[in-house]
């Protein structure tokens, strides 16, 4: 996507979150940045969910430290592989310029913005999925709406409360407990099981089967994972 069409999103999104001056520039900094200082190692089109998600992490953890700057250039670098890998870039790449080339000509749909303020959750997991499942579109129109969309969604999900909802707080707090109660204590059980087997069969073989069964069983308990990731967007361990 070409530095114009990038800049115009920023200026909609920024626009519509009524960000001051300084920080609708920090937006547009960030979101050209990806290409000013371009890495040759990371392909912009199939940018790494991994590397999207650093951004979108580090911009969250400075806006709940009140460091606005930094939040905003870092959710523009963010949203700058997000509009990216909205747009197609054709079979063996031969209509990729003439595709963004198109996309440069129009306007963000503001309508596509607010869709996208409309569907946003402040939830690490919800922007995860958008990045994790963006399928590339080969049609101008239907490149920049999602690339809108999507960027707006994100925006607004980590510019969004600093305090959880009262409901996610109960929610992790009846999984802690019984992730305390039941999955660790079965843990200890497994492993001093497979411990004394070891010391009786003179073989470390039941200790690391023991260890990975262990973590097997810790990792099962997704919820406790989930909910302590939710709480973490918020500052919470």
């Amino acid at each position: 996507m070409k530095w114009k069409t990038h800049i115009a999103i920023s200026e909609v999104i920024g626009k519509s979150l009524d960000l001051p001056k300084d920080l609708e520039k920090a937006l547009i900094q960030g979101a050209i940045e990806p290409d000013k200082y371009r890495n040759r190692h990371v392909s912009h089109h199939h940018a790494y969910s991994s590397l999207v998600m650093r951004y979108v992490w580090k911009a969250r953890l400075a806006y709940l430290k009140g460091r606005n700057f930094e939040a905003i250039r870092n959710l523009g670098r963010a949203l700058h592989y997000v509009q990216d890998k909205s747009i197609s870039e054709g079979i063996l790449g031969l209509f990729h310029d003439s595709i963004e080339e198109k996309i440069s000509l129009k306007s963000p749909p503001q309508d596509a913005i607010e869709e996208g303020f409309s569907i946003s959750i402040p939830s690490p997991r919800f922007i995860r999925s958008i990045v994790e499942n963006i399928i590339p579109k080969k049609d101008p129109d239907e490149g920049l709406r999602q690339a809108c969309m999507y960027s707006a969604a994100i925006a607004k999900a980590i510019i969004s409360d600093r305090n959880p909802p009262e409901k996610l707080l109960e929610n992790f707090k009846s999984a802690k407990e019984r992730y305390y109660k039941l999955t660790i204590p079965a843990v200890i059980v497994i492993l001093a099981s497979s411990l004394i087997m070891s010391i009786i069969m003179k073989t470390i073989l039941y200790t690391a089967l023991g260890c990975l069964v262990g973590l097997i069983i810790e990792r099962t308990d997704s919820e406790y994972h989930y909910l302590k990731e939710e709480l973490q967007w918020f500052l919470i361990e």
